[in-house]
């Protein structure tokens, strides 16, 4: 699914390193300092269960708006950070 989502958003390429976390890995270099975008995802085709995601820093919300409703289905974004470690709303 996540190669799906990247495909749609940046072009044909294949995946080399992913991981789960809270806080991005050492190996996910980011422009400006390291800082993401942490997103919550409201799904309303999924009982309103929350997803979240981090995007790079320069993403633009209305791009990671698309990339969420393409991996998640319908719904809307919730609460938004830029910064270097996780919002304490950002969770799993």
């Amino acid at each position: 699914m996540a190669e799906k989502a990247l495909e749609h958003k940046y072009g044909k390429g294949h995946l080399v390193n992913s991981a789960r976390a809270k806080t991005p890995p050492s190996w996910y270099e980011l422009s400006s300092g390291k800082e993401v975008l942490y997103c919550q995802w409201i799904s309303s085709e999924l009982a309103n269960h929350r997803f979240y995601e981090t995007f790079p820093r320069n993403t633009i919300k209305s791009n990671a708006e698309k990339v969420l409703e393409h991996i998640y289905g319908k719904g809307r974004l919730g609460n938004t950070a830029y910064g270097k470690i996780p919002p304490s709303w950002y969770g799993f």
